[in-house]
């Protein structure tokens, strides 16, 4: 996977406690309410609304445009997020009888990063609509989507799986959408550990290129093992690694800050 299409979206220790997909969903029964950027909105127009779910330390790029009888890629929503503990999101959407005369169609584009690893994953884009309210009773939909963190060998940035079903009378269309991460930061060695084997391998790829000998890491233990993020492989990357290995020794839990 290249470089630009990897997310990494937790802390290293919470991936080897599990070693599986993560969820931690937020708690509260109602999710936050996203202001609109379209200036016309109209609430008494509102016929169904989009809910994103994150889990845990994750920032989230929104972005909803809309095209319609009166032109094409409309600003509806352009936001930043970030989800410390676990939030969900919610984006009212007005609702238009689609004709040639009145239609409207949305195009959501986001994508999620982690906060401390600051590794960025590709946008996942949809495109939906929402029927007029007025003139279809009992219309109102939920879009909603899941998002999940899966540590795979696979070349897929991420997987989808759709279900529609009626939820307390309103019709819901939810999407679990899986990001995939195909590395650990710290994780030099590639066994889905962090420990002082990883530090070595730091060192001596250092001293190999310090001394004239050329690389010996691949792309990605380059990108694994600069744990500082300061684009180079140095004796300062594997000091942070030693000592994330003695908190997680020592106390159960690390971080890279």
């Amino acid at each position: 996977m290249k470089k630009n299409s990897i997310i990494s979206v937790l802390s290293a220790v919470c991936v080897l406690a599990t070693l599986t997909a993560v969820t931690a969903f937020a708690q509260t029964e109602e999710p936050i309410k996203v202001a609109p950027a379209y200036e016309y909105f109209d609430s008494h127009d509102v016929n169904g609304r989009v809910v994103i779910n994150l889990p845990e330390n994750i920032a989230l790029d929104v972005e909803i445009t809309m095209d319609s009888n009166e032109g094409k890629g409309f600003s509806y929503y352009d936001n930043e997020f970030a989800s410390a503990d676990g939030s969900s999101f919610a984006f009212e959407i007005e609702g238009r009888d689609n004709t040639d005369e009145d239609y409207r169609n949305y195009n959501l584009t986001f994508s999620v990063s982690d906060e401390i690893q600051k590794l960025v994953s590709e946008s996942f884009s949809q495109s939906f609509t929402v029927p007029d309210g007025v003139l279809n009773s009992g219309s109102w939909v939920d879009y909603r989507y899941n998002v999940t963190i899966e540590v795979s060998d696979v070349e897929e940035a991420y997987a989808t799986e759709v279900a529609e079903f009626t939820e307390n009378g309103v019709k819901v269309v939810e999407t679990d959408i899986v990001f995939y991460v195909d590395y650990i930061l710290g994780d030099v060695n590639d066994d889905l550990k962090i420990t002082t084997l990883d530090a070595a391998l730091v060192l001596a790829e250092y001293a190999s290129y310090s001394t004239g000998e050329g690389t010996t890491f691949t792309e990605k233990q380059n990108i694994v093992g600069d744990v500082n993020f300061d684009g180079n492989i140095t004796p300062s990357d594997a000091a942070k690694i030693l000592a994330y290995y003695s908190d997680l020794q020592t106390t159960g839990s690390a971080s890279w800050e």
